[in-house]
């Protein structure tokens, strides 16, 4: 697996080609979902997370989030490398206006997923300081009578 990690990274990395680029993200997520644990790495999760910037555009950020998903369903430490790396402000961007449905609804999926490692306090906290949706931060209870 370790040469298609190295490809994965090359791919990933080559910024003069977007054709490669979305090559490398199509094999990024076969393997997360047959062996995603090997995509923590530090460098491929570095280079995933940059595929969801706003000048990549959908054909990178769709799968980039598709990814991120795969990855939040693994567990608390990839939750925690993922909002370690910076994945949740991406994500965030790729909810505005003006971003096709299909990239909005899988970054959605994918903050939901990484989220759940925070508290209910850290989500409110996050939501009123718009880094994350408002209806994605969890209600007040009533209070008992």
């Amino acid at each position: 697996m370790d040469g298609v990690n190295l490809l994965v990274e090359q791919l990933l990395s080559c910024d003069d080609s977007p054709r490669v680029q979305r090559e490398g993200m199509l094999i990024a997520l076969n393997i997360s979902t047959r062996q995603p644990q090997s995509l923590l790495a530090g460098s491929h999760l570095e280079a995933l997370i940059r595929m969801l910037e706003p000048d990549r555009g959908p054909a990178l950020q769709e799968p980039a989030a598709r990814v991120m998903c795969n990855l939040s369903e693994m567990g608390m430490q990839s939750k925690i490398a993922l909002f370690k790396g910076g994945a949740l402000p991406r994500l965030h961007t790729l909810l505005q206006p003006g971003i096709p449905e299909s990239v909005r609804s899988t970054a959605a999926e994918a903050m939901k997923g990484i989220i759940t490692l925070l508290t209910p306090s850290s989500r409110r906290a996050l939501a009123q300081a718009s880094l994350l949706p408002h209806n994605d931060a969890p209600r007040p209870r009533p209070a008992a009578r």
